[in-house]
This record gives C-alpha cells, structure tokens and sequence, in this order.
C-alpha cells in the first residue's frame, strides 16, 4: 500500500509541475499574447 501511495505522489506531483508553470506565464502574458502563444503551441 505504501508502494503504491508512493509512485501515486510522484506520479501527481510530476505533471501538476508542468501545468502550474505555463499558467504563471500565461497569466504573465496579455490576452493577445496568449493567443499567440496558443497558435504557436498547437502545431
């Protein structure tokens, strides 16, 4: 159970890393320049 609770932590903690740094920037960032950002990220 440990194990498992374990890899569950990492593996949560991992991907929230990722999302929470590119809301900071984009709340950084205007309106324009978010969509910007937006085009460019979805190719």
């Amino acid at each position: 159970m440990a194990k498992g609770q374990k890899k569950s932590s990492k593996e949560i903690r991992k991907p929230k890393k990722a999302p929470v740094k590119v809301e900071v920037v984009s709340a950084g960032f205007t309106k324009g320049q978010q969509a910007t950002l937006n085009n460019i990220k979805k190719p």
